[in-house]
């Protein structure tokens, strides 16, 4: 099995970022599991999991991984190396439906993708992590 660095050319933000500011029951604040999400979570939640503005981007985000928040939480604690193959399948897919491809395209084509898909995802209400 290929190594997500070598599958996808940039870093992928992985799952331990999601909560932001709020600890897991058993984790310490300031452990890594309780830090911020990253934007690429966000951008999943939103373009995969059709994020709604009455609902949490948490329900989205597991949504577009296909998971329940009970697999998520047991996958944070049990089965971490799934729990980033399916966020990173996630991003790829995200990338796929949008036209873009992360293995083949320039960091110009990337990066303007991701703006673009960051731009849909503002213009249907939803606010980044800081």
């Amino acid at each position: 099995m290929a190594r997500i660095g070598q599958e996808y050319p940039f870093p992928l933000k992985i799952a331990q970022y999601f909560f932001p500011d709020v600890a897991f029951a058993g984790w310490p604040r300031g452990h890594p599991m309780s830090t911020k999400a990253s934007v690429e979570m966000y951008l999943c939640a939103f373009h995969l999991g059709k994020w709604e503005a009455d609902e949490s981007v948490e329900d989205a985000y597991h949504r577009a991984l296909n998971i329940t928040a009970a697999q998520f939480r047991r996958m944070q604690r049990d089965d971490y190396a799934t729990l980033r193959e399916k966020h990173a399948d996630a991003i790829h897919r995200m990338y796929e439906t949008a036209g873009g491809n992360l293995k083949t395209g320039t960091e110009a084509e990337k990066t303007s993708l991701r703006l673009r898909l960051m731009d849909e995802a503002r213009k249907g209400g939803m606010r980044f992590p800081a």
